[in-house]
């Protein structure tokens, strides 16, 4: 298994040292958490208050950007193949306050439904069958 020093190093090019130490504590609050993983509890778990971790959260960070780093950094293989593929599935749910409701299309259904819909996009290599996961909302 990667070490979380082996991670966030791959990650140097792209942050500033102080940056990559605030990563290395998220990373290692979310290996450490044993309760639900919400704000607070990551926080109890980490050498950050609450309020410096809604700080952290209220950057823009580039995740693909940051997954495609790690991804080059330990998973590629230059003898490989890779497809980038793209799915979208619309999940049915009911309710009027939930974030991101509205009316999609549902193909399972034939019809528009009320729900939420999930679009991911990922790097499959051809002859091991694994995927990557690189962005996902």
């Amino acid at each position: 298994m990667l070490t979380l020093i082996e991670l966030t190093a791959s990650l140097g090019g792209l942050y500033s040292a102080s940056n990559i130490v605030q990563f290395l504590d998220v990373f290692e609050s979310f290996f450490e958490s044993t309760l639900s993983t919400t704000t607070r509890s990551l926080s109890r778990y980490s050498s950050q208050s609450l309020r410096s971790w809604f700080r952290f959260l209220s950057r823009g960070y580039d995740w693909v950007l940051i997954r495609v780093c790690i991804f080059k950094h330990f998973c590629f293989d230059a003898g490989s193949t890779y497809l980038l593929v793209a799915d979208e599935t619309v999940e049915g749910k009911s309710g009027k306050h939930s974030h991101g409701i509205s009316k999609f299309y549902s193909s399972t259904a034939g019809e528009a439904i009320n729900g939420v819909c999930f679009f991911g996009m990922s790097l499959v290599d051809v002859q091991s069958k694994t995927s990557y996961m690189m962005e996902g909302c």
